[in-house]
C-alpha cells in the first residue's frame, strides 16, 4: 500500500466517517460557490516549540490575501481524496523533493475542521493534517527554506510557539480561519501552558 492509499485510510478511520461520508462533505462543499475544502498541514518540531508557516507574497492572485499567514495545503480538486491533495500542494509548494518527501512521509491526520460562515452555513472544510518531525529534521527544513528558496509559493514564516501564541490573538493576520486551527491545536496539545 503506497504512502497516500495507506494515509487514505487512516484519515478515513481516525476522522470516523466513510469513504461516502468524506464524499458527502468534501464534494458537496467544494463544488458550491458557498464553499470549499482543503488539506492543510501543520508542521512543527518533535518539542512543538517551533512552527512553520507561509506568509502570501504579492504574486497572490487574491490581492486580499497578500501578507497573510497559512498554513501549507490547498483546495481539493474535484474526486480527489484529502490525503491526496496534501501530497499534490505540499509537493507544488516545496520545490526541493526531499523536503517534499520528508513531510509527506511524518504527516498524520488529524482533525476535520468546518469554518462555519455567520455561525449557521459552513462556509470550508479543513482536513487537517499534523507534521511533527524531529528538532535536526526541522532545523534542517529551515535552512532549506530559508537559504535555498525552496518554497516556491508564498513566503516560509517560521515562529517560535510563543511567537505563535502571539499571533493568535490577532486574526486579521491569517486567512479561511487558519488562526481558530491553531488555537484549537495548540490547546489540544496544551501548548498554552
Amino acid at each position: 500500500m503506497g504512502a497516500t492509499a495507506l494515509k487514505r485510510s487512516e484519515f478515513d478511520s481516525r476522522a470516523g466517517f466513510s469513504e461516502s461520508r468524506l464524499l458527502t462533505i468534501w464534494g458537496g462543499i467544494s463544488r458550491t460557490r458557498k464553499g470549499m475544502s482543503g488539506s492543510i498541514m501543520i508542521i512543527s518540531n518533535q518539542s512543538r516549540t517551533r512552527f512553520l508557516l507561509q506568509r502570501k507574497d504579492d504574486t497572490h492572485p487574491r490581492p486580499e490575501l497578500r501578507g497573510k499567514l497559512c498554513l501549507f495545503g490547498g483546495a481539493i480538486e474535484s474526486s480527489e481524496h484529502p490525503a491526496e491533495t496534501l501530497d499534490r500542494e505540499v509537493t507544488e509548494e516545496f520545490s526541493h523533493p526531499d523536503a517534499a518527501e520528508l513531510l509527506i512521509s511524518n504527516s498524520k491526520p488529524w482533525r476535520i475542521f468546518p469554518t462555519l460562515l455567520d455561525r449557521k452555513i459552513i462556509h470550508h472544510v479543513g482536513f487537517v493534517f499534523e507534521t511533527v518531525l524531529g528538532d535536526l529534521h526541522f532545523q534542517k527544513l529551515e535552512k532549506l527554506c530559508f537559504q535555498s528558496a525552496i518554497v516556491t509559493e508564498g513566503i516560509p514564516y517560521s515562529v517560535s510557539r510563543e511567537e505563535l501564541l502571539d499571533l493568535l490573538g490577532q486574526p486579521e493576520e491569517f486567512i479561511f480561519g487558519h488562526e481558530e486551527i491553531l488555537a484549537e491545536y495548540c490547546a489540544r496539545r496544551a501548548l498554552f501552558e
